[in-house]
Order: C-alpha cells, then sequence, then structure tokens
C-alpha cells in the first residue's frame, strides 16, 4: 500500500481517519509531500533501541514534501477560524476573530474548509468535477485542496492550487491573493519555507501589511525565522504591531505573539534549526526530509510514547494527539520502512482500532504486512483470529504468511505448528488446517 499511489492511499488513510490517527477536528492547516526513495528497514522493535533513535536531523533540507497540521489541541499556533467556504484561505492557518476585519484576507485554511466539505458528504469526484468546470477556480480549487490534505495527499492539493493560478492568469483574473495564500500554507507544509516567504512576501507587497491580516503576517514572521533570516522576521513582527495595533487578532494571540518574540531574542536559528518554527514544522520534516532513515529518526521522536511524563501528570496523556498525528503521517509514506514503523509505534501507543490493524494487513510491502500481523495479535487478541486467516489466504509472501502464522497461533493460544510456508501448496494447507481449527 504505498501510500504515494493515488489507487492506494484513500483508503489507507480512511483507516487513520477511523482510527483517530487523523482527527477531521485536529487539523488546522495544509501540506504537501514528494519524492521518496531507499526502502531499507531496521527491525528492531520500538519497545527497543534502535539506530533510528538518535536525534533528528540538525538541519531542516529543503525537500520536495509536506507536512500536516498540528492539532488544535497542542498547537497554540492552531487558530480559531471558521470553515466558512466563502472566507479567503490564509496560509497561516489563524483567522480573525468576528469583529476584527480592517483587513482584506481574514480567511481560513484549505484543510478546515477540506474538514467541512468532507463532512457534508461531497465525494472526491463531485469535488474534481466542481473544479474542472468552474470558470472561476478559486472557490472549487480550495475546497478540492482541503479534501485532498484530508487524505493526506498534499502534493496533490498543491498541484490543485497551482491549477487554478493557472488558470486564472490565463483568463487575466487578478484576484489571486486566496490561492497564493493558500500555496504558501502548502509549501511550508511541505517544509519548503523559503518558496513560502518568497509567495508571502509577494502578498504583503502587493496589498500592504496594513491590508494583509495579522495572521498572515504572523505566519511569515514564522516561515522567515525557520528559513534562519532572525532578522527579517522581527521586522515582519513590528511590522504586524504597527499596522493591526487596534485589532482585536492581537489580543486574542497575545501569548503566542509573547512567545515568538521570546524566542526571537534568545535563540539563534542557526543553532538550533530543528527548534525553529511549530510543530508543523516538525511535521513537515517528518512528511518532507528527503532520506528514509531522517523521516524515521523523526517519526520515532513524535511517535514515542512517554510513560513518565504520563504518570507524573496522573495517567493524562496531552501528547497523544501529537504521536498519532506522525502515525498518520508516516503510514502515507512512500517508503515501506516508514509505514512499517508507524505501523509499530501503532501497537507502542495501544491503538486498538481494528480497521487500522486490518487496512495494515493489506499493504503492499510485505515488512509491513509482517509488524501488522504482530500489531492486531497484540492490539485485539482473539478478535483478530478471523482476520488474520484472511490475510494468510491471500497471503504470497514467506515471511509475512510466518508473521501471521506465529501471530494466529498466539491469538488462539494456542502452539504453534510446523509450516511449509514457501510454497503455494504449503499455504494453502495451513491456511485450511486453520479454518477446521477455527470452525471448531
Amino acid at each position: 500500500m504505498s501510500a504515494r499511489s493515488p489507487a492506494n492511499k484513500p483508503w489507507w488513510c480512511l483507516a487513520c481517519l477511523l482510527a483517530g490517527c487523523i482527527s477531521q477536528g485536529d487539523t488546522t492547516s495544509a501540506g504537501t509531500f514528494g519524492q521518496r526513495r531507499d526502502n531499507a528497514f531496521d527491525p528492531t522493535t520500538p519497545d527497543g533501541t534502535h539506530a533510528g533513535q538518535e536525534a533528528a536531523p540538525t538541519t531542516a533540507a529543503a525537500p520536495t514534501n509536506a507536512v500536516i497540521p498540528e492539532a488544535a489541541l497542542v498547537m497554540p499556533s492552531a487558530g480559531t477560524t471558521t470553515p466558512a467556504a466563502t472566507h479567503i484561505v490564509d496560509a497561516s492557518s489563524k483567522g480573525s476573530p468576528s469583529g476584527s476585519s480592517n483587513n482584506t484576507d481574514v480567511s481560513t485554511n484549505p484543510v478546515i474548509a477540506g474538514a467541512a466539505i468532507a463532512s457534508n458528504g461531497s465525494d472526491e469526484r463531485t469535488l474534481r468535477n466542481a473544479f474542472g468546470n468552474a470558470t472561476e477556480p478559486t472557490q472549487t480549487g480550495l475546497e478540492l485542496a482541503g479534501f485532498l490534505v484530508q487524505q493526506e495527499r498534499h502534493s496533490e492539493a498543491l498541484f490543485v492550487i497551482d491549477t487554478a493560478l493557472q488558470q486564472k492568469r490565463n483568463a487575466n483574473q487578478s484576484d489571486t491573493v486566496p490561492l497564493r495564500l493558500a500555496r504558501a500554507g502548502l509549501l511550508r507544509d511541505l517544509a519548503r519555507c523559503d518558496l513560502a516567504v518568497t509567495e508571502l512576501r509577494g502578498v504583503v507587497r502587493e496589498l500592504g501589511a496594513k491590508r494583509v491580516s495579522p495572521a498572515t503576517l504572523l505566519d511569515l514572521a514564522q516561515a522567515e525565522w525557520v528559513t534562519g533570516d532572525n532578522q527579517a522576521a522581527k521586522a515582519t513582527l513590528r511590522s504586524l504591531h504597527r499596522e493591526h495595533v487596534d485589532d482585536g487578532w492581537l489580543g486574542a494571540n497575545a501569548d503566542e505573539l509573547a512567545s515568538w518574540r521570546q524566542r526571537l531574542k534568545v535563540v539563534r536559528p542557526e543553532r538550533d534549526p530543528l527548534a525553529n518554527g511549530d510543530l508543523r514544522d516538525m511535521y513537515a520534516l517528518l512528511r518532507a526530509a528527503p532520506d528514509f532513515s531522517a523521516r524515521l529518526r523523526m517519526l520515532d521522536s513524535l511517535a514515542r510514547p512517554d510513560l513518565e511524563a504520563i504518570n507524573d501528570a496522573g495517567g493524562i496523556d496531552a501528547r497523544r494527539p501529537v504521536r498519532m498525528r506522525a502515525i498518520a503521517i508516516a503510514c502515507a509514506d512512500d517508503a515501506a520502512s516508514v509505514r512499517a514503523r508507524a505501523v509499530q509505534w501503532a501497537a507502542a501507543n495501544q491503538l486498538t482500532d481494528m480497521q487500522f490493524w486490518t487496512t495494515a494487513l493489506r499493504d503492499v510491502a510485505p515488512v509491513v504486512r509482517n509488524f501488522a500481523a504482530t500489531g492486531i495479535t497484540r492490539m485485539q487478541g482473539k478478535l483478530a483470529a478471523t482476520e488474520l486467516l484472511r490475510a494468510m489466504a491471500r497471503e504470497q509472501d514467506q515471511a509475512a504468511f510466518l508473521s501471521m502464522h506465529v501471530a494466529l497461533s498466539k491469538s488462539l493460544g494456542v502452539a504453534e505448528k510446523p509450516c511449509d510456508a514457501a510454497t503455494a501448496a504449503g499455504r494453502q494447507a495451513a491456511v485450511a488446517k486453520w479454518q477446521v481449527l477455527c470452525e471448531q
């Protein structure tokens, strides 16, 4: 199930949605994702130590990929925008409170809009047809992009936005700001903050800082900071406060603004590039790092349960949404090694949703199915037997079949018996024996 394959990706992401990995209510920003290469895998389970556990990458390389939005629960930068389809898209995901609309790009984010569209029952074909037939592509383009982001298909969402922009330029339609802001948000979530900065600065030059929402200016300052341009970030924040001194948005977001001002004072970006930006930017690296081993390290960093911290907090697991989001992102990775690690972390995080595990058992990569067999048994016990038997009946890989065979033995609490997994006849015979045992 290479999640980068359009044919396979939606149902894997649907499993993540059902499992709580991607909650439509959690998402607050857009993202995109690109090239993948090697498929090496570190067989050590996430419950132990492994090479991928070392510090996360120290440079925010500019890959061709993207990130996903941070959950509102955990991200102080998550905003309170309303999912009204008529709003302009703002790359920052932070809209102005009602009553503070003295600028022209009061906005929402394509992810939020897409979540609203999805919850209203619209399907992809309907949205694509609407976009393809639209003479003015802004509204339909933003809706389709938001829908795709909900499916972890951020590169496709960026393509939609770029297509809409080209159509408007070909038709000499000048109102491109909503699409350009959406594009900037997608680029940041692609870990391409350099391009996001260029896009946002262009909008600010065109409209003027007074007519751009304070949310967009903050997003520009954050993107400048992530790229290491500390002085430009400070100048943008000063402009934000000067031009929007009477805007209610500043009071509603005072804590976040104070946090960023302090960060700009005390931290040199080139000394700690991974600390630049928000959790949003770490999610971006999880999707976008060019090397799979870097993505594995980021996944391990974000998805590892901290049992000591949970116990210290009286059993309250405040960071679970972060871990679930990271697992969902990794489930959509092109590299089988990253998807397999995500499945391991799902078990380590006690993810019990059956749809997640049955989907993982159908992954195109044997190594993922291998760990899915172990995970479903660990999470579902005897309830896993039926799904394991179905998976064995279609399994053609020897190692994955043996893993399912062992997992089924543990699920039913019976002694493991030898089987010939190397031949189709041997696998069929083993499945037939298990079917007889399960029917007894």
